[in-house]
């Protein structure tokens, strides 16, 4: 028989606004009330699993499924912060954290749900932008689901992110045959239990949309609008509410050219970090040059593997550039996108990696840059400098 959470039903009909918002009138996403809040809070711990704090979800938290799936997140997380999270964690400490380039809004493209890396290397920013081809989903309906099923949608996500914890990237098409035919709808799960794991409280979750200036606003996107998903985060000790979205785009040149809010929202953002990881070295294609002008354009900085913007595209002009780790060539089914001249700049000097990321993800094969852009130089300074 279902669960009876009907508290749980009610917070999520509240918070997930209904499919068909229209942006002909944006409304701002909403703080939610503070009921709503704990029930969110407490959903998001069972997919963690981690024990809520109250009344609400004790029903699941009771099962012998639940207290399985507990144990094997328990297990997989500690696994994930000694052997890779905790290094790179003191990786952004020592080489990010203190750049004038790090603050402001991470825009992490191509990433998935991937929020555990974004956290993890950016953690004290204010907002979050992720974008990939994944359906955004909701919050899970555990109401709706009897024991069998509640234990196959926590199943499936241990499955959809067995391949992030241990290589450090999503295995896609496994990540969207788990997404097309689960329980749990989407990819809002997944960055719920990776934002609760990481210490912060997830207080609402509901459907967003572009309207056509690029501004977000609440509700689903109209039929061939650019629809999403926002986490409402917060964090012990600070009082200003933080925020994770998700977007559903497609970045191709072709694909921008018919949905400019993309690029519009991007650009609003201002200046800040982009993380571009595991990225397919689709931004070495030509048919995606539009993404890569945006990333270029408005980054202040870039944390990115070989995958991400080509090297060349870096000029020492306008950028300084950092190397770690070790660079020969992509693996096997990347091969076409070695480049020679970051082979060549590996040679000359890097500096080393503690731990593996990206598709070489064994520690000692993996590589890293950090690109940070130049102040702009003023006319008198060029001036001067001619």
């Amino acid at each position: 028989m279902p669960f009876p959470l009907f508290v749980i039903a009610i917070a999520l009909s509240l918070g997930v606004p209904g499919v068909g918002a229209s942006t002909a009138t944006c409304i701002a996403p909403s703080s939610p009330t503070a009921e709503a809040a704990e029930v969110m809070q407490a959903s998001a711990r069972l997919l963690a699993g981690m024990r809520p704090a109250g009344i609400h979800g004790s029903q699941i938290s009771a099962t012998r499924f639940w207290q399985a799936h507990a144990a094997a997140m328990d297990a997989e997380w500690a696994r994930a912060r000694a052997q890779t999270l905790a290094a790179w964690r003191r990786f952004a400490e020592r080489e990010v954290d203190g750049l004038d380039g790090a603050r402001g809004i991470l825009f992490y493209p191509f990433s998935g749900p991937d929020f555990m890396y974004a956290h993890t290397l950016f953690p004290r920013a204010p907002r979050y932008l992720l974008i990939g081809l994944e359906a955004p989903g909701d919050a899970p309906a555990w109401p709706q689901m009897n024991e069998a099923q509640a234990a196959a949608a926590l199943a499936q996500l241990r499955h959809s992110t067995a391949s992030l914890m241990r290589l450090s990237f999503f295995m896609t098409n496994s990540m969207k045959d788990d997404l097309n035919r689960g329980k749990l709808a989407g990819v809002a799960p997944i960055m719920m239990a990776m934002a609760t794991r990481g210490g912060l409280a997830v207080r609402a979750v509901e459907a967003v949309h572009l309207n056509d200036e690029g501004i977000l606003c609440a509700g689903a996107a109209p039929r061939g609008g650019i629809g999403g998903v926002r986490l409402q985060l917060a964090e012990a000790g600070r009082s200003a509410p933080r925020e994770l979205v998700y977007l559903q785009a497609d970045l191709s040149d072709r694909a921008l050219a018919n949905t400019p809010q993309v690029e519009r929202h991007v650009r609003a953002m201002g200046a800040g970090p982009v993380l571009l990881k595991a990225a397919s070295y689709l931004l070495h294609r030509d048919e995606f040059s539009g993404a890569r002008s945006l990333v270029l354009e408005r980054a202040s900085l870039v944390l990115q593997d070989d995958s991400g913007v080509p090297y060349t595209a870096y000029s020492d002009s306008q950028w300084m550039a950092r190397l770690y780790g070790s660079y020969s060539q992509p693996i096997n089914l990347f091969r076409a996108r070695r480049q020679e001249s970051l082979r060549d700049a590996y040679a000359r000097q890097a500096q080393p990696l503690d731990a593996g990321i990206g598709y070489r993800h064994r520690p000692g094969t993996s590589n890293l840059q950090v690109f940070e852009k130049r102040p702009a130089r003023t006319a008198l300074q060029q001036a001067t400098a001619r």
